[in-house]
């Protein structure tokens, strides 16, 4: 049977750091690390060779995970498929801690990031205020449209002054201005979910999902594969198992380099059954 690379190694830490950027062909990625070994980019490389560059939706993912499956080194995979403001290497976190939700407004998620990074963050968000901070978080949740939003808002209160609130061009626009915003925000608290984040590892809680009936879900990088890529504002990472995107969420630069510290942990993760608050 035909293998994805060459590598047979064990990796000594729970997973190495990798970049995904273009290859010279006009399809496929090139994997870059400084720290994995060449024969494990090897098998990367095998592995992304005809990756789309438009969207991790629509490259072949069973390359990934039957890597998973062969027991091979692990990686938390960072896609660059254009040039944009790249994420900083991310070192492995070596230390304890107990679930610590992915959100940037926590105090712990940030010092773990600044650990992760080895140096301060550059991002802002120590200037930050808390609530910016959070009012970010949730237009990149919830996926608001901020231009559109406003946009509708000015021409709400554009008719409503010159047609008066009855005029039917002005309830147009206040029902597109719910829609621009109202419903984003009300699908957000509907189906809210959170990352936490452990060392080696990630706690899916929250939110519905008929296949977890409402239970946590714990994904390790001997079971799943962690894909970051750029989205929008931000970052969207995705959990990949079975062949397929099992879990995804948006999150900022601060909240991705946690992830990726915690993911390449070579501390073991907690069981589920230790973590009463997240069954």
């Amino acid at each position: 049977m035909k293998t994805d690379g060459p590598e047979t190694t064990a990796s000594p830490r729970g997973a190495y750091f990798v970049r995904f950027r273009p290859a010279d062909e006009r399809v496929g990625f090139e994997p870059v690390s400084e720290e994995a070994p060449a024969e494990i980019l090897a098998g990367f490389k095998w592995i992304a060779r005809d990756w789309s560059k438009s969207s991790l939706k629509k490259c072949p993912l069973n390359r990934l995970t039957r890597r998973i499956s062969e027991r091979k080194p692990a990686a938390a995979i960072v896609l660059e498929p254009y040039e944009s403001e790249k994420l900083p290497p991310a070192s492995p976190l070596h230390v304890v801690f107990e679930p610590v939700t992915l959100d940037e407004t926590s105090p712990t998620l940030v010092e773990l990031a600044r650990e992760a990074a080895g140096a301060p963050m550059t991002d802002g968000t120590s200037s930050v205020p808390s609530e910016g901070r959070a009012i970010r978080r949730l237009i990149l949740r919830s996926g608001i449209h901020v231009f559109f939003g406003l946009y509708s808002l000015m021409k709400l209160l554009a008719s409503y002054a010159d047609k008066g609130p009855a005029a039917t061009i002005t309830i147009i626009w206040f029902v597109v201005f719910l829609l621009a915003l109202g419903l984003p925000i009300a699908w957000y608290y509907l189906v809210n979910y959170d990352w936490y984040i452990v060392p080696g590892g990630v706690i899916v809680s929250g939110g519905y999902r008929p296949d977890r009936h409402g239970r946590a879900a714990r994904f390790t990088p001997n079971d799943s594969a962690l894909v970051l890529e750029p989205s929008g504002l931000g970052f969207k990472a995705r959990l990949i198992r079975d062949d397929k995107i099992v879990e995804q969420i948006p999150l900022t630069r601060t909240e991705c380099i946690a992830l990726l510290g915690a993911w390449q942990s070579s501390i073991a993760p907690p069981e589920l059954d230790q973590l009463l608050d997240l069954r």
